[in-house]
């Protein structure tokens, strides 16, 4: 994880490494093959840290102002997105820093946190410290016509639903008081995707209000169903988008992949192993599986288009 990274090598050299990282990982060449094909919006990750203020983690702001000028550049809309909050919502490595209930030990070169902290903590603190960066980031670019919206944090797991609720509201008055209604306010559903009914709605004076669902076939037991069965998957969706949209908020799938097995290098976590049992008759290359992947991306989208969108 990201924490890990900056802490072993230190802030001159994690910074002198992710610089290169960044600038060749989006570069304009990207922004422009985006828009020639004709999508309309990136979401664009970021973690708490990203002001340089807290250590190990290193500053990235600069990288964040660079994609959204090239995305104003070349007509493109932006939704910003906290991926990190602090504490970890999720104890995934993507929020930061990966936190392993089972064992905090294992595999970290820095001894893991035990769980994730974020909004459980009784005093609130890892909740109002989120809700400041939101804002801190909110002001830099309130201004700025590319930005669509602001989804509040990405993926928070396990998190108790009145407290999700009470934060998604409470990051909604942030957003609207520093960008009027400029934005679009972005939540996740907390892996609860069928619970958001009759929350955060227009009747209650809520505008702009967005719902994000994500959708992998790669974890779990997914990881070693047939190519046939995920493509019965796959035109499931349809069911949980047609409920999310009808009945919840407008809807956006803001994550989907074509990968069906977690058979890619350190797809679960640095160093550790797939679960898979199909990753040798099975691996993970386009030209192995090109017809089974064209017609599983068809299958995605056509239930995706069902909602406000995807990413």
């Amino acid at each position: 994880d990201e924490y890990t990274f900056c802490k072993v090598l230190g802030a001159k050299n994690a910074t002198a490494q992710l610089t290169a990282h960044w600038n060749s990982w989006v570069t304009e060449a990207d922004i422009k093959r985006i828009a020639a094909m004709g999508l309309t919006h990136i979401r664009v990750p970021l973690g708490y840290w990203i002001f340089g203020d807290v250590a190990p983690f290193v500053r990235g702001i600069e990288q964040l102002d660079r994609v959204v000028d090239l995305a104003q550049k070349h007509g493109l809309k932006v939704l910003l997105d906290l991926h990190g909050a602090v504490g970890s919502q999720n104890g995934f490595d993507n929020s930061g820093r990966a936190c392993d209930t089972k064992d905090p030990t294992k595999d970290c070169v820095i001894p893991c946190p035990p769980e994730p902290l974020w909004g459980k903590d009784a005093s609130g603190d890892t909740i109002n410290a989120t809700l400041a960066v939101i804002a801190k980031v909110a002001t830099r670019y309130k201004n700025n016509s590319a930005i669509w919206g602001f989804e509040l944090v990405n993926e928070p797991r396990l998190i108790p639903m009145d407290v999700l609720q009470n934060f998604y509201m409470r990051g909604y008055q942030v957003i609207r008081q520093i960008t009027g209604d400029a934005w679009k306010v972005v939540i996740h559903d907390g892996f609860y995707p069928l619970s958001w009914f009759n929350f955060m709605t227009p009747a209650q004076g809520y505008t702009d209000v967005i719902l994000d669902t994500h959708i992998y076939e790669a974890f779990g037991q997914n990881t070693n169903f047939s190519y046939d069965t995920h493509l019965v998957e796959a035109c499931g969706y349809t069911q949980n988008v047609d409920f999310m949209e009808c009945n919840e908020l407008p809807l956006i799938v803001g994550e989907w992949s074509m990968a069906s097995t977690d058979c890619a290098p350190w797809l679960n976590g640095f160093g550790q192993p797939t679960t898979s049992s199909l990753c040798p008759q099975r691996p993970p290359s386009v030209a192995s599986n090109t017809t089974f992947l064209k017609e599983y991306a068809k299958r995605q989208l056509s239930a995706f288009y069902r909602g406000h969108g995807f990413f």
